[in-house]
């Protein structure tokens, strides 16, 4: 079964927690998603905050990260794991001088 724009190889509860992690972020006005695939950091959308358009790119990547910005800069970057039976998210970073950075990236990755 999919979930909005998620293909039908990705979990339910998969995308109910992508979906969630989605929702985290876009709750804060002046945050955007850029989806990036693969180990040369290869974007795979553009900064953004249209749902639709964050699932689409997510499901065309292979190895995922979302990338968490403000004002084109990014904040920090979420790691996924699709496939795996557990929690999506395997890993999260946040960028060094930028204010509250870590503490945001953790809020996030809590839902």
């Amino acid at each position: 079964m999919a979930v909005g724009s998620f293909p039908a190889h990705v979990a339910f509860a998969e995308g109910m927690r992508l979906n969630r992690l989605i929702s985290a972020v876009l709750k804060h006005d002046d945050l955007f998603i850029r989806v990036g695939s693969g180990e040369e950091n290869e974007a795979t959308s553009d900064w953004t905050r249209d749902r639709a358009e964050i699932q689409a790119a997510t499901a065309k990547t292979n190895r995922t990260y979302y990338d968490v910005g403000r004002n084109g800069e990014e904040v920090g970057r979420i790691w996924l794991t699709l496939g795996a039976a557990g929690d999506v998210v395997s890993d999260w970073s946040w960028a060094d001088g930028s204010d509250g950075a870590e503490a945001l990236m953790n809020q996030l990755v809590a839902v």
